[in-house]
């Protein structure tokens, strides 16, 4: 008895001696050293500390953006001005022997230094961006004010209004975590059209609205290059209203695809009237349109019901004499009103 009490006495004492020969790991030493500066939507440089002299890289997209920490492991990296919301990865690498091996790395927020608004269209009824985290929105639009905290860790927000944003004009007060007033700023509903490659905010024909062909066609016939006035809607091309002049007397104003259905193959072409209107049409053995007639009720011209689809086959010769292209001018009517012309060599 008492010989298995010493053994189990000797395999205790063998047991504590070997756990106490176990080199000791401190929690600081295992947590790998990296402290990246807040970045914001003004930065243009990524500040911190790592390790001295490691080699610092900045991952945004597909560009990588390079700088080495100093003796005292302080580093800044040049970076382009970035979007508040997005992110940005902070990696760092240690030397051995000619090569960098990675170290460690960390995903940085891009904050917005006051307030970042995203861009929003008459018919939104939410107001969303970012400010600083934990900031207080006060948005006021149409006559109605809301609240919102900004988000604690990205600083996001997003404020949803009884009403479309329409064409008001909207103001958001900033007020920081403690309650005191920031600023004011103002914010407008994005035009949902285009022209010419700019907001365009004008009155946007309807589309039973009248053209005046009178007025179109000596367009053409004095416009010598191309000039494209249309107003374009940025999120349906079909609700586009056309206003192109090309030269030679073609073009086309209205919102073409609408009212008219085109299709061919390599003989013919086919043209459907759509929508309720009805179509007139010309045919011309020339590419030049200048000073054709205008189809119309009251001229000879060819009909196409509403409905009703046609088949028309191309008169223009080439210079070899070869028919080859369609040469046409096209009027269409709805309610007896003229809401779309063509005038085009196809």
């Amino acid at each position: 008895m008492n010989k298995l009490i010493k053994k189990a006495a000797i395999i205790a004492m063998s047991g504590v001696l070997t756990f106490s020969m176990m080199p000791s790991i401190s929690a600081k030493a295992a947590k790998k050293k990296l402290f990246v500066n807040k970045v914001y939507d003004t930065t243009t440089q990524v500040k911190g500390k790592t390790k001295k002299k490691y080699q610092v890289r900045v991952i945004i997209g597909k560009q990588t953006y390079k700088a080495n920490a100093s003796k005292t492991g302080n580093f800044s990296v040049k970076i382009p001005k970035q979007t508040a919301g997005e992110s940005l990865i902070v990696k760092t690498y240690r030397k051995s022997g000619r090569r960098w091996k990675y170290y460690t790395k960390k995903k940085v927020s891009i904050l917005a230094k006051t307030i970042s608004v995203k861009k929003f269209s008459k018919t939104s009824k939410y107001i969303k961006g970012y400010a600083r985290p934990k900031y207080k929105i006060k948005l006021t639009m149409n006559g109605k004010t809301y609240t919102k905290k900004a988000g604690s860790k990205t600083g996001y927000f997003a404020v949803k209004m009884k009403k479309a944003a329409g064409n008001a004009t909207g103001t958001i007060k900033l007020y920081d975590t403690k309650g005191k007033y920031v600023k004011t700023y103002k914010i407008q509903a994005e035009s949902d059209y285009t022209q010419n490659g700019k907001p365009y905010n004008g009155k946007v024909p309807g589309l039973s609205d009248p053209i005046n062909v009178e007025d179109f066609n000596n367009r053409l016939n004095s416009t010598n290059t191309f000039k494209d006035n249309s107003i374009y809607y940025r999120y349906d091309i079909t609700k586009s209203f056309s206003d192109v002049c090309s030269g030679y007397g073609r073009g086309s104003c209205g919102y073409i695809s609408t009212y008219l259905g085109r299709s061919n193959n390599e003989e013919s072409m086919w043209f459907t009237a759509k929508n309720g209107v009805t179509l007139y049409y010309m045919t011309f053995e020339s590419g030049d349109l200048r000073n054709t007639p205008i189809p119309g009720p009251s001229n000879k011209a060819e009909i196409i019901k509403s409905g009703e689809t046609v088949q028309i086959d191309p008169k223009f010769k080439d210079a070899e004499g070869h028919i080859s292209r369609l040469a046409i001018k096209i009027v269409g009517y709805k309610n007896g009103k003229p809401v779309i012309m063509v005038s085009e060599l196809l």
